[in-house]
């Protein structure tokens, strides 16, 4: 499949799982993910430990931490004696992903909505405000990655660490493929406000209803893929 040739995007990534936050492998985990899902490590791409060493100020061993991580989320492929490569995009693996993701993802929205915090709450709602300022500006790349700063947050919020891990995983699949094909991707109207109503829900401890909106939110990017 043939896609334009993507720009560069320099826009900070949330930090992976709780274990690396703040720590020197979840920065080169972050810039890393940056780069591979939005384009500026295209895939294919050779990968070179020790330039990547340098480049980061980091020892061989805790860079080859990362990329595994980085393997077990599907972005990078490692072959032992042959080196390591940015994943190819396989769209029948993003099928099967989406029925995998789909009641992961409910069940982030539900959680999130029985224990949140008022101050997560609060700190949810703004994310989504910013998610429909995106929108409402047309700019696909910045609704991209609105939404992806807005599931994080909402995934921290279910307090799992167990599906925060296997969410992390899926989600960032689905969200290389949405980068490389946001030219042809139409914001429609009636999403505007879909996040606002998913972040008023949690605020509301309305576990039901905030599954059924993530749900409804999961299957309309899947749609993107029927029009293939």
């Amino acid at each position: 499949m043939s896609r334009p040739a993507p720009e560069s995007v320099t826009a900070p990534m949330p930090l992976p799982f709780g274990e690396v936050r703040g720590t020197e492998k979840g920065r080169v985990y972050a810039c890393l993910r940056d780069w591979i899902l939005f384009s500026e490590l295209a895939p294919g791409l050779r990968l070179n430990e020790r330039e990547l060493a340098e480049r980061f100020g980091i020892s061989r061993t805790p860079l080859r931490e990362v990329l595994q991580l980085l393997s077990y989320q599907g972005l990078v492929v490692i072959r032992p004696r042959h080196g390591i490569i940015v994943a190819p995009v396989d769209e029948g693996i993003i099928r099967r992903t989406f029925e995998v993701r789909l009641p992961l993802e409910r069940e982030v929205a539900r959680l999130a909505a029985l224990r949140a915090t008022p101050d997560d709450a609060a700190r949810l709602e703004d994310l989504a405000r910013l998610w429909a300022e995106a929108y409402a500006s047309g700019d696909v790349e910045a609704v991209i990655r609105a939404d992806d700063r807005f599931h994080n947050a909402l995934a921290e919020l279910a307090g799992n660490p167990v599906l925060l891990r296997a969410r992390e995983s899926l989600h960032n699949i689905c969200l290389r493929y949405w980068f490389l094909i946001r030219h042809e991707y139409v914001l429609e109207p009636s999403s505007a406000e879909a996040h606002v109503r998913l972040a008023e829900a949690v605020t509301r401890g309305d576990a039901e209803l905030a599954a059924a909106l993530q749900e409804e939110h999961v299957r309309g990017f899947a749609r993107l893929l029927e029009r293939e």
